[in-house]
């Protein structure tokens, strides 16, 4: 069994995030949240490089952040569809 061992506990959040882009403005909604960083799933591929300014919306209250792309991946959902999801620090 794979034990977790994050600093801090994961919320289960979904915030809609805004991510810049040298290329421009990507959407994106948080799966987990906790102090340290996020998942998030884009709504397209990043074509970006490690540190990304990022919005989250958290019920209305915009709240900017840095962060730094820890991992990505593609995943694949129930019904056949793929997203990409990436795991960010916040810097």
């Amino acid at each position: 069994m794979k034990v977790d061992s994050r600093r801090h506990t994961r919320a289960r959040v979904r915030w809609p995030v805004v991510i810049q882009t040298p290329t421009g403005l990507v959407d994106g909604k948080t799966e987990n949240l906790s102090l340290g960083g996020a998942f998030i799933r884009l709504s397209k591929q990043l074509n970006s490089s490690q540190n990304l300014p990022i919005v989250l919306d958290a019920k209305g209250r915009f709240i900017p952040c840095t962060t730094q792309i820890v991992w990505s991946e593609e995943r694949n959902l129930s019904d056949q569809r793929k997203f990409l999801g990436i795991g960010v620090r916040f810097t």
